[in-house]
């Protein structure tokens, strides 16, 4: 209390001349016009700034949560557009068979309704300048995530799920030399085996294509859907080179890969719901 007094007494003159000050401030904005639209105007000026930064601020940190939504919006188009596509190519197959075609149909498994779910995820760690390059991904065996799985981007083809544990997975990528895909060229529908042969992530070798298959720069290499990982006709890249040594009867084809390994960061993980039922079904078959 004593220091308060003090403070007070010392201050006695400044602490009036404010006190003064804002009283006739107060007389001049009330009593003049002018300069009471002068001070509401700044007043509104100083709050409508503050409240721009501050709706601003609260955007940016919703960044995260709206893109998100946006990935997981992007999952459920991509499994409408495959669901769309599979539909199209099952009409388009029973529009074109023949009455003594129609009875081979249901042992070909191909020709079944297929369905996809899509499981978008997030890249947090890989390797692009390895023999074996391996991708890990933010989402695991909770996120009904499982090995054989089938892994593609907003580009293209990615890989394979090899291992996973609770809440991440380990993706084996076509720029592996482990991985085997089978793809076709679009234009003429001709098949082969891609497979990466070198270091350089942004190309893989299409092997086996035959030498009738007439190759040509710039045709499109899609997946066959021959295997359950991958839903057919997926994008995985363009021809930008071919050989075709002497003697032999089959080309090998240079692909520039549609996804960039170098900056992936979101993938789709595909899972194929029926699976499980194909595969029974091939088994029984080979017996």
């Amino acid at each position: 209390m004593r220091n308060l007094l003090y403070f007070l007494l010392r201050y006695n003159a400044t602490i009036t001349f404010v006190l003064l000050q804002l009283v006739c401030w107060a007389l001049i904005i009330r009593y003049n016009n002018f300069q009471r639209a002068a001070v509401i105007s700044s007043a509104n000026m100083v709050s409508g700034t503050l409240l721009d930064k501050t709706v601003k601020a609260k955007n940016f940190l919703q960044l995260r949560q709206i893109n998100d939504s946006l990935i997981n919006e992007n999952a459920r188009l991509y499994a409408q557009l495959k669901s769309v596509q599979e539909q199209m190519l099952l009409q388009e197959i029973g529009a074109n068979c023949q009455p003594n075609e129609v009875r081979i149909l249901p042992t070909d498994s191909v020709t079944g309704k297929l369905s996809f779910n899509c499981i978008p995820a997030m890249v947090i760690n890989s390797s692009t300048n390895r023999a074996n390059n391996i991708i890990t991904i933010n989402k695991g065996e909770l996120n009904g995530i499982k090995p054989e799985m089938g892994v593609v981007s907003s580009a293209g083809l990615v890989g394979v799920v090899d291992r996973t544990s609770d809440n991440f997975a380990i993706i084996v990528p076509i720029i592996n030399k482990g991985l085997r895909v089978s793809a076709k060229v679009k234009r003429t529908n001709f098949k082969g085996s891609l497979q990466w042969d070198d270091l350089n992530p942004l190309k893989a070798t299409l092997h086996e294509v035959p030498k009738h298959a007439s190759v040509q720069v710039g045709d499109t290499v899609l997946t066959t859907g021959y295997s359950d990982f991958f839903p057919p006709d997926t994008f995985i890249g363009v021809i930008d080179k071919w050989t075709l040594s002497e003697g032999s009867n089959f080309y090998t084809c240079y692909v520039k890969l549609a996804t960039n390994f170098t900056n992936l960061k979101y993938v789709y993980v595909i899972d194929y719901l029926s699976q499980g039922e194909q595969k029974q079904l091939e088994s029984k078959s080979r017996k």
